[in-house]
């Protein structure tokens, strides 16, 4: 009777534990702007010959800021709502990662210029402001998330500024280069030939901890606040003793003016392998607050394999050996780098795109055609992702239509799913869970990039996995049983608890052995990527 009453409160344990699973997806290019999520907001900066507007920083600068603020404020409205945060919920989304830039608390360079009394991110604070008001009302977790820092910490255009890019004229067209003349210049000033820095930006670092201290006082007593992101993303050049001091002041700000039941989230830098002891934050303790490690998995940077080895690369992933919980902060069902602009407007990784890509038409081209067409004439960068004259944009491959992509006959047979007339259904289910799997299983859970993107594909947006019906099996009433079930699981839990308290009366009164169980943790687990 003991042991089936372990079994039942064991088995008790695991489902509250699942339950409470990181299960979320990421508001991405609402204050930091990504070309590849929102095209539309950059279509107008095609064919322009003498600078790339690419970036939030370039986006409000070469607008000037008045005209930049109307076209941000009509963004902000329609990318990110109310009835889109109802749907996410619907669809069980717990957590929301909200990507946000420092600008928006402290403007500096061009978002401080004013036109007419006007900022170019004026109005933004109040905008986050809502959304974090709506995710209390509904009950869904928000992570706040400094996507975009003073300087970039990574050159990319995701942290606000693509750091660096350096120009030409062709023939009177535009062309640039930015791979080999990427700087990250936030921590300090990077020197290109030595790859390292010559100097710390401690100026800098403190101005970040003062953005945080501001965001902390303004939104540590929200009920949706959850936890605090305090750089995305850092690259993998900025010194880890620098950038673990940041996080050491970081820590000791939160744990002073924030409640215990809130989380930190540190990106690992590309680096998951170097976060394993906690004495950077605490000497002789453990951290007085939940820590998370975040860690980015995307396959769309590998070389193309089958399907079937991408299931098995999901299937063994593993977290890294760290003293921190992991999550998995971004990741999607891309595995080729093929929609536009992904890897900057008007650029590519060299290299990529690794494969022909699939096309079709751009987004919003029956009313933006004539911009799209301004495409032809540039600015061109090292690599190619444009529209073409027809007003078609290269997009993410869908699985089906992927011949470097195919299916191993076996998996087809031993698969109860698998329906002739809708293989992309089966491809993008399959990937899905397995990956959901393995990070619930071997980490604290995952956070989808992004909520959705303005291009057709369904791979870098979770509503449209959904509007596609790809995911059935994770809408609400499955992903969510315990909280629909809430009233009969703790009805079920007193009655279990009252059951236990007599049974131990019992086992002890009549003096049965005691026994203990323990379970090992091995420290040496192998870190498995799915970029393959």
């Amino acid at each position: 009777m003991i042991n089936l009453l372990i079994l039942l409160f064991f088995l008790f344990f695991l489902f509250s534990a699942e339950c409470k699973k990181i299960k979320g997806t990421n508001l991405g290019s609402l204050f930091v702007l990504e070309p590849y999520i929102n095209p539309s907001l950059f279509y107008q900066f095609l064919g322009i010959n003498d600078r790339v507007v690419g970036d939030t920083y370039n986006f409000c600068d070469y607008l000037g800021p008045k005209e930049a603020n109307r076209q941000l404020r009509l963004h902000w409205e329609n990318w990110v709502n109310e009835e889109k945060l109802n749907k996410l919920k619907k669809l069980g989304i717990n957590t929301i990662r909200i990507p946000i830039g420092d600008w928006m608390f402290s403007p500096y360079y061009t978002y401080n210029k004013e036109e007419d009394g006007i900022k170019c991110f004026d109005g933004s604070i109040e905008y986050l402001d809502r959304i974090m008001n709506h995710l209390s009302v509904i009950g869904v977790n928000a992570i706040i998330d400094l996507h975009g820092v003073k300087d970039s910490q990574n050159g990319y255009d995701n942290s606000g500024l693509a750091k660096n890019i350096i120009t030409q004229k062709k023939d009177n067209i535009l062309h640039f280069s930015h791979w080999n003349s990427r700087k990250a210049d936030w921590i300090g000033d990077y020197n290109l030939t030595t790859k390292s820095y010559n100097n710390i930006n401690y100026d800098n670092i403190y101005f970040t901890l003062n953005i945080i201290e501001i965001i902390l006082d303004r939104y540590k007593d929200f009920k949706s606040f959850w936890g605090l992101e305090p750089i995305n993303e850092p690259w993998e050049h900025t010194p880890l003793n620098v950038l673990k001091f940041f996080y050491k002041k970081v820590y000791d700000m939160f744990v002073e003016k924030v409640s215990k039941n809130k989380v930190l989230v540190f990106h690992d830098s590309f680096r998951p392998q170097n976060w394993t002891s906690f004495r950077f934050l605490e000497k002789t303790s453990i951290p007085k607050v939940k820590i998370y490690l975040d860690t980015h998995q995307y396959m769309a940077w590998g070389i193309p394999i089958r399907f079937n080895k991408y299931l098995e690369g999901a299937e063994k992933w593993k977290q890294p050996y760290t003293v921190f919980n992991i999550i998995v902060g971004e990741f999607s069902l891309a595995t080729d780098n093929c929609i536009m602009w992904l890897n900057g407007f008007m650029d590519n990784y060299p290299g990529f795109p690794n494969q022909k890509c699939y096309y079709d038409d751009c987004p919003y081209k029956d009313i933006y055609f004539n911009q799209i067409l301004n495409g032809l004439r540039g600015p061109f960068g090292e690599g190619e992702s444009y529209p073409n004259q027809n007003g078609q944009c290269p997009n993410s491959i869908p699985f089906y239509l992927n011949k470097n992509i195919s299916l191993d006959e076996n998996l087809i047979k031993n698969s109860s799913n698998y329906n002739q007339n809708d293989k992309e259904k089966f491809y993008a289910t399959t990937l899905f869970q397995q990956l959901t799997k393995s990070y619930e299983k071997n980490s604290d859970g995952w956070i989808f990039w992004n909520f959705d993107t303005e291009s057709s594909s369904y791979q870098w947006s979770y509503i449209k996995i959904n509007d596609k019906g790809y995911l059935k099996i994770y809408e609400e009433e499955k992903l969510n049983i315990f909280y629909k079930h809430k009233s009969l699981m703790i009805s079920f839990f007193i009655f279990f608890l009252i059951l236990i308290l007599c049974l131990g009366y019992f086992y002890f009164f009549y003096n049965k052995e005691k026994q203990d169980g323990y379970r090992i943790i091995e420290p040496n687990q192998n870190y498995g990527s799915i970029s393959v």
